[in-house]
């Protein structure tokens, strides 16, 4: 760990030392790994307190909005019993309402029919398909209820798994599931990134004639990630997005140490 707090340090104040680095592949990516380890588990981490308070949320408004409902799929086709159809319920939120449709009796419903969709979200199930559809984006899926397995639930057991779910290990579980996915997509995210933006960088430095392989780009990339990722992030945190931000200090840090410097440089690794 020591090595990698020292290269935290000196990734974001020491362009030399990424420089004369640039040949230390092995221990940029374990550094890359651990910081991004970090970082997924900072991001992710106050699932563990909100979860549970999303979950009584949920449980809450099952229990109270909706009726003692028993809804069935077989073979493609939805049917419920104790549930006056249509059946609507909206969730109120800042960026937009939300709402549920449950309409079994149609197979032709269509979700504009039922939501305004230029300022609602929401979920329509009619006999035979779901529809989802994000007012964000105004993007709008319709899925064949053909593609799931026949199932049975009910407002009871649906209780039921929402109580099981606010369990502290369940809780501790999906936090660290969720942390797990996430930075494994990071990280993929990220080499392909750094891959990527090495490639342009490379072709550069044979014109000016810079003695630079692909791989020591690459590796002075593994670094580079460190500021933009961290300001990313901040800014993520706060909600106060800034356009190209995030390239424009990755650009600065891997640009810096292979352009403005020069080729021989010895400094402490």
């Amino acid at each position: 760990m020591k090595f990698f707090f020292k290269s935290l340090y000196l990734s974001i104040t020491h362009f030399e030392w990424m420089k004369d680095n640039r040949k230390d592949f092995k221990n940029a990516l374990g550094y890359f790994f651990i910081f991004l380890l970090i970082v997924s588990a900072l991001t992710l981490a106050r699932i563990t307190w909100v979860l549970p308070e999303v979950l009584q949320e949920a449980q809450t408004t099952l229990t109270e909005k909706f009726p003692d409902f028993t809804a069935k799929i077989h073979d493609g086709k939805l049917s419920t019993e104790n549930i006056q159809e249509p059946f609507i319920f909206t969730l109120h939120e800042e960026g937009g309402d939300f709402k549920i449709v449950i309409n079994s009796q149609s197979e032709n419903t269509r979700i504009d029919e039922v939501i305004d969709t230029s300022k609602e979200s929401g979920i329509l199930f009619t006999k035979t398909t779901l529809s989802v559809h994000d007012h964000t984006n105004m993007q709008t899926k319709t899925q064949s209820l053909t593609t799931f397995p026949n199932m049975e639930f009910s407002k009871s057991a649906l209780s039921q798994k929402i109580k099981k779910l606010q369990e502290p290990t369940r809780v501790i579980g999906i936090t660290l599931l969720t942390i797990l996915l996430y930075f494994v997509f990071l990280c993929i995210g990220k080499l392909a990134y750094i891959a990527l933006m090495s490639i342009p960088i490379y072709i550069a430095t044979q014109v000016m004639k810079k003695k630079w392989k692909y791989s020591h780009i690459f590796t002075v990339g593994l670094f580079a990630i460190t500021i933009p990722t961290i300001i990313q992030h901040v800014l993520i945190a706060i909600n106060f997005p800034i356009p190209f931000i995030y390239t424009i200090a990755f650009l600065a840090y891997i640009l810096f140490p292979i352009f403005y410097l020069p080729d021989e440089v010895h400094h402490e690794t």
